[in-house]
């Protein structure tokens, strides 16, 4: 390796080693770029190196409560490596900023990579009670503008998040979440999925309110007019209270045939799951964290390898339907206009396919990773070279 190329040291101490983000899109395209990239995350597997990026694994803790022995673990990493950029991932992270910037000095270069509304994510985290998350958003505020201050560079995933850290002095970079073209080229469908049937798919978290309760009820209303239909939910629930529910819903109404519960997929295989449905399901995104204008990386996914898109009527889901014309737009909270909307892309296959490739067509020439990766590479070599 030669010693002046920079080192870059990424770490996550709540996303898995594989993250679509952090690993599939950042972490490649600057070890194609010439960087030295490192990955730090938590995971049972051994250190590996994939794709020109070294991936090392730190244990889970086992409760909320071992998170904080996770970040010192991650500072540890940190401390060995001495890299000249570190890019953390999680706001939790900031805490321990402060001993990054005191033990590796004024050259090192942090970034904080925002990749949601986080403060009003903290308004929805079913692990708070109730009544403490108005509380609990306040206090998430304003510790992630004090620590803040010792960060360098912000990358964020919208402009609307602009705003929200205007008075930070870090230099910024908007790193839209779009597909990689590369990572959904020349998808294959699923050998165990046999053809035969009408399928639909979701894949994404499986949390009650993104409308996965929606889904089933509209479902029942569609199987008795198209008996061959399959809904692919891919995911893992929020909690297994949740998990539990959906199953007893699939066995009282005898849906068992007709939903597969997939489980986790990863992302090499997703271009393969999604190419085995004809449709995709996004019943919509339901609480005050999605109330402001998000990009769904889901439906952007979907759209890449030609499916059409049956979606809630919110404005951000609602704007790529529009400009490309590739599908339904209905009422997120009601299952008629879903079931209605699959209807009838049931019943006209060559339209369905149309929108599927009209969507395809916008996602490869405007809303793609190639581009975005840039902004990324801009911001490094900004920071870089004041280090």
């Amino acid at each position: 390796m030669q010693t002046n190329v920079p080192s870059i040291l990424h770490l996550t101490s709540v996303h898995r080693p594989f993250d679509h983000r952090i690993f599939y899109k950042e972490c490649r395209s600057l070890a194609r770029a010439g960087f030295d990239v490192t990955l730090v995350a938590p995971s049972g597997t051994a250190n590996m190196e994939r794709d020109g990026v070294q991936v090392s694994g730190v244990p889970r803790p086992r409760s909320r409560w071992g998170r904080p022995l996770l970040w010192l673990a991650l500072l540890r990493h940190a401390l060995q490596a001495r890299p000249s950029l570190v890019h953390i991932h999680d706001p939790e992270l900031l805490l321990i900023v402060p001993w990054l910037r005191f033990l590796l000095g004024q050259s090192v270069r942090i970034v904080y990579d925002v990749h949601e509304y986080f403060v009003d994510s903290i308004a929805q985290k079913e692990w708070i009670p109730r009544p403490l998350r108005a509380s609990a958003s306040w206090l998430a505020s304003t510790v992630e503008r004090l620590l803040g201050r010792a960060v360098d560079g912000l990358v964020l995933v919208i402009e609307e998040q602009i705003p929200l850290y205007a008075g930070w002095r870090a230099a910024q970079a908007v790193v839209h979440n779009y597909p990689d073209p590369v990572a959904f080229a020349h998808p294959a469908p699923v050998p165990s999925l046999a053809p035969g049937r009408f399928r639909l798919v979701y894949i994404g978290s499986l949390y009650a309110r993104r409308g996965i309760v929606t889904m089933l009820e509209a479902l029942l209303q569609v199987i008795p007019q198209a008996p061959e239909t399959q809904l692919l939910l891919g995911g893992a629930f929020e909690t297994e209270e949740f998990r539990q529910q959906v199953a007893s819903f699939l066995t009282e109404h005898n849906l068992e045939d007709h939903v597969v519960l997939m489980g986790w997929i990863d992302h090499l295989q997703l271009k393969d799951y999604l190419a085995s449905a004809d449709v995709a399901w996004l019943p919509g995104l339901f609480g005050r964290q999605y109330e402001r204008r998000s990009i769904s990386t889901k439906q952007l996914e979907c759209m890449i390898v030609g499916l059409p898109i049956v979606a809630g009527d919110h404005p951000y889901l609602r704007v790529f339907i529009e400009e490309a014309q590739c599908g339904f737009s209905v009422p997120a909270a009601d299952p008629l206009a879903h079931a209605e909307a699959i209807l009838w892309l049931h019943q006209h296959p060559s339209e369905r396919q149309e929108m599927g490739k009209r969507g395809q067509q916008l996602v490869l020439t405007r809303y793609n990773w190639e581009i975005e990766a840039a902004q990324l590479l801009r911001l490094y070599e900004i920071l870089l070279d004041e280090a």
